[in-house]
């Protein structure tokens, strides 16, 4: 059984529900909304909406199967990242009090998904490279040494994002062959 804080602390870090999976109370559903089609992730908001005023019981066993296809929503980066940031956001507008107790994790956890969006931004051309979501990025972790990595490229451009990736799988494939073969990195 998670309580209302946990419940929203492992919400914040992850979306591990699934409406498929899911029986509730429609009391509970009538007292805080149906799903929002403001929202791109509507079933991560419907599930931030419950978990400050409902219980959830855990049942460790399989209840579906999920397939997903190239042509799925669940597929789409871009949807799912912002959607995500979106579906937080408004949690902290609707409960900011909660919120501020698990100010951690939703810190660590948006500046991620920001980070995240900014980066798959830089590297597929997208307008404006991914740099305001790396900006934002900052904001909840001025110190990460990868956002504003990625922020260099989102400035540089997509073909300098792509170089940094090609470079790196380069460098970790002969990390890996030095390490295969008993010598030393040369790093």
């Amino acid at each position: 059984v998670l309580e209302p804080p946990e419940l929203l602390q492992l919400l914040v870090r992850q979306h591990v529900l699934s409406c498929c999976a899911a029986v509730v109370e429609r009391r509970a559903l009538l007292d805080v909304g149906l799903f929002d089609p403001d929202q791109q992730l509507e079933d991560l908001d419907l599930w931030l909406r419950l978990a400050p005023h409902a219980r959830f019981v855990h049942l460790a066993e399989p209840l579906l199967i999920v397939r997903i296809r190239g042509e799925s929503l669940s597929r789409n980066v871009l949807r799912n990242l912002s959607g995500t940031i979106l579906a937080l956001e408004t949690l902290r507008r609707h409960e900011p009090m909660l919120v501020a107790r698990i100010a951690d994790d939703y810190r660590r956890r948006l500046a991620q998904l920001l980070l995240d969006l900014g980066s798959y931004k830089a590297l597929i051309g997208s307008p404006g490279g991914g740099r305001t979501e790396l900006i934002r990025s900052l904001r909840y972790r001025p110190a990460s040494a990868r956002a504003w990595l990625w922020l260099g490229f989102g400035l540089s451009g997509p073909a300098g994002a792509r170089a940094w990736v090609g470079l790196r799988r380069r460098m970790v494939g002969r990390t890996a062959a030095y390490a295969g073969a008993g010598a030393e990195d040369p790093r």
